[in-house]
């Protein structure tokens, strides 16, 4: 998917609770609800898709992992102060945008950051895998607690 997903389900939240966030950034989920949110023919990314990802961007960039992001970065939307031209290149057409978190009961990061869950799961209790990527063009997978509420991009099956 070119965006973050916007589907209006139970336990999905626009950021600050603002509904001109989610057409803005997409809607956050939690981790259980994200497994489930892709349409039909659809999946969450898994940790491999996400390397491969990444895998190729840097091959074919000629980029680190930790400065690739700039290539998956919408050329606009980002916080001017962190992203410096307020965007990256957008080189691949992902349109990444700093949807933020939800961490409860507050939300941080909008403009700033993007995360994005895999399905993935680090521990059965409490944490899971995602993608994250950061100010300054740096990108790379880290731990993230179920009950934050990331954005979703599905795969095609």
């Amino acid at each position: 998917m070119a965006e973050n997903l916007n589907c209006d389900i139970a336990d999905s939240r626009c950021y600050d609770d603002d509904p001109s966030n989610c057409g803005r950034y997409g809607r956050l989920y939690n981790w259980e609800t994200a497994m489930s949110v892709c349409p039909s023919g659809w999946h969450l990314p898994s940790e491999t898709d996400w390397e491969k990802l990444m895998d190729y961007v840097e091959n074919d960039s000629g980029c680190s992992e930790w400065s690739a992001a700039k290539h998956f970065q919408s050329v606009s939307g980002w916080n001017e102060d962190y992203v410096s031209g307020g965007g990256g290149e957008d080189t691949y057409g992902f349109s990444a945008l700093p949807g933020g978190l939800g961490r409860h009961p507050n939300f941080i990061n909008v403009g700033i950051s993007g995360y994005w869950w895999s399905s993935y799961e680090v521990n059965i209790v409490s944490d899971n895998m995602a993608l994250a990527w950061y100010v300054n063009d740096l990108a790379g997978l880290g731990v993230y607690y179920k009950n934050e509420l990331l954005s979703v991009r599905c795969v095609q099956d």
